[in-house]
This record gives structure tokens, C-alpha cells and sequence, in this order.
């Protein structure tokens, strides 16, 4: 600042005379202002910003040094780059001043959904089809996305839309990856997979028969009489099909081959589970109306082992039941019919 100077002047007669004068120190020295290297930041799952804190800092010859920065820390930042400005001021009014960037960068999108319909394919591990009995397509279904690709497109109407139909011609194993553009700032891709299995039932000179694996033996059975075996507890299919044998081990190898039978019945019923590893299974039976009518087993299993309950149906009502098996967290359900 500005100080005044007196001087004083005296003879050797003892006069005085005086005389003042102004000094004016003056501070120019900017303050030494630091800034942070330049941010990236990723925005959080299912968001397009992400808040982001910094802090500057100066120092100068004298004190009272202000920083700001502009946007200030804390301050939420859109998916992109931001400039970040930073001043210092000193009380004399010198201004140092930077720049750095916070950049956010847009999540990754989630993975796609996908449905498979109708509902009655899905066996509780994979889904399954079987030409010449039952539901012959299947549709299809992703969503989570703005976008889709269906690979390999064999066997699909389309490849390209969100929910296409599969028509298989032959059995085997098939599956499908869709790959869903983000929405909103994810922008990018994600993947998700689904499989089918197709078995071939039919049979006979005309394709007109479904086989039905029957006491260990392969036959061939008119669609009428279909029922019937399968209530007796034969299995649909070639007893030696492979696929069929992958279906029931599904994607982990943790099969269970649960089975009810007789089915319908009237009377006593099994069911019955294979324990592909040490664990713990449940086993309850639920009504329509999704109340449990009975508990057949709560306890640890051991691997390679197979299991009978028996149910009584006698004090059951007629109508239809589900039997589910929980077989350390993978679940199965079987429908059960109960006539009189």
C-alpha cells in the first residue's frame, strides 16, 4: 500500500525544517495457482452423469489468496467432456488462471432380456421343442434395448427385430446370441444368449406317430394313445436321445430328472429326482391356487443318488397340482393331474 515518509532536517543552531513523502509499495506478483491432471470418471449403471470433486490450490507472496473454479466441485457432470475453469486472486487483485477437464464416460449398457413363448417349452433348466408334438415354433423376445441382432439367423424370420419366430426344420441343439444397442447415453452393446432344444418325435411310414420311450424300449405310438403312456410314466422321445439327455442336465450339469407318475393319478403318486451333486433339495406340492399341499422332502441329497417320494392324492382334490424341486437353487416344476 501507500505510507508517508517524514523527514526532519536540523542546523547547529538548532532549526528544523520537515518535509513528508509518499512510498507506494506495490504487490504484482501473481499467486502460483495448481489444478488437477484432467479427470475421467465412468457414470454410474442406468445413469448419464456422475458427480465429480476436485480441488485447486495457490499459494502467493502475500496471504489472501481466493481459488474458484467453475463448474465448482460436486457439481454433477453430464456424460462428455467439461472444461473446468480456475481462478486465483490475491488481495491486490492479481489473477492467475487454468483450465482441466473432468470427462464422463457412458456406462455400459445392461444386458438384454429375452422371453421365450409359449411358456409351456421351458422344462425349468432350457427350453425345449418337439417337432410333431406340441408347440412347433417359438418366438423369440428381447428387450433392454433400441436395436437387435439375432446370430446365426438360421431358422429365425428375422434377425433383425426385437421378437423373432423360430421354425426349426431338424432336431438339435440351437442357440441364439442377441446383441442389443444401449438406449440413452450407453451407446454401446451387450449380449445376451438363449438355447433350444429340438427333438424329433415322429415316426411311422407317414410321420404320423410320436415316439415314446416306453420300459427302456423305443416305440411308436398313434398321437391318441400319447396321453396315456405318459400318465403311465413313459417318456416322450427316443430313450437314447442325446439332446434330450442334455435338456434334463441342462447348461450347469446339475440334472435332477424330476418325474411324477403315475399321471394322472388317482391314488398314490411318485415323484421322483436324480441328485447330480451333494446339497440340499426340497421338494413341495402346490394347488392352483399356488397353496401347498404337501412337503415331500427338506433335506441334503448325495451325489449319484435317486430319490422316490410318495404322494398321496387321495385327500387331494381333482384339479391340477405342481410339484417343484428346488436342487441347490436350480428349480423344476412337473404338473400333476389328479382325477377321481
Amino acid at each position: 500500500g501507500t505510507s508517508t515518509v517524514t523527514w526532519t532536517a536540523t542546523d547547529a543552531a538548532g532549526n528544523t525544517a520537515t518535509a513528508t513523502q509518499l512510498v507506494t509499495v506495490k504487490d504484482t506478483e501473481r499467486p502460483a495457482l495448481t489444478v488437477p491432471a484432467n479427470l475421467t470418471v465412468s457414470a454410474p449403471a442406468n445413469q448419464c452423469s456422475a458427480v465429480m470433486t476436485y480441488t485447486p490450490t495457490a499459494t502467493d507472496n502475500c496471504n489472501g489468496v481466493t481459488v474458484v473454479a467453475s463448474p465448482a466441485s460436486g457439481t454433477t457432470f453430464p456424460v462428455g467432456t467439461t472444461t473446468v475453469s480456475v481462478t486465483a486472486t490475491d488481495a491486490s487483485g492479481n489473477v492467475s488462471a487454468s483450465t482441466f477437464t473432468v470427462t464422463v464416460t457412458a456406462p455400459a449398457p445392461p444386458a438384454p432380456s429375452i422371453a421365450v413363448a409359449p411358456a409351456s417349452l421351458n422344462n425349468g433348466k432350457m427350453y425345449l421343442l418337439y417337432l410333431g408334438y406340441g408347440p412347433q415354433t417359438a418366438t423369440l423376445t428381447a428387450s433392454g434395448g433400441t436395436s437387435y441382432v439375432w446370430s446365426p439367423a438360421t431358422g429365425l424370420s428375422n434377425a433383425t427385430i426385437a421378437n423373432p419366430v423360430f421354425t426349426p426344420t431338424v432336431d438339435g441343439t440351437y442357440t441364439f446370441t442377441v446383441t442389443a444397442s444401449g438406449t440413452g447415453c450407453s451407446a454401446g452393446t451387450s449380449s445376451k444368449t438363449v438355447t433350444i432344444v429340438v427333438e424329433d418325435v415322429r415316426c411311422g411310414n407317414n410321420n404320423d406317430k410320436i415316439q415314446v420311450c416306453h420300459n427302456g424300449q423305443t416305440i411308436c405310438v398313434a398321437s391318441s394313445a400319447l396321453n396315456t403312456h405318459l400318465g403311465h410314466g413313459d417318456k416322450l422321445g427316443n430313450c437314447t436321445a442325446p439332446r434330450l439327455a442334455l435338456a434334463a442336465a441342462g447348461a450347469t450339469g446339475t440334472a435332477s430328472a424330476l418325474a411324477v407318475y403315475p399321471n394322472p393319478t388317482a391314488d398314490q403318486a411318485t415323484v421322483s429326482f436324480h441328485a447330480a451333486a451333494n446339497g440340499k433339495a426340497t421338494v413341495v406340492v402346490y394347488n392352483e391356487l399356488g397353496q401347498v399341499v404337501a412337503r415331500l422332502f427338506d433335506g441334503a441329497v448325495t451325489n449319484g443318488q435317486d430319490y422316490a417320494l410318495s404322494l398321496n392324492s387321495q385327500p387331494l382334490a381333482t384339479g391340477l397340482y405342481v410339484c417343484r424341486l428346488v436342487l441347490n437353487g436350480h428349480t423344476e416344476l412337473r404338473r400333476l393331474t389328479v382325477v377321481r
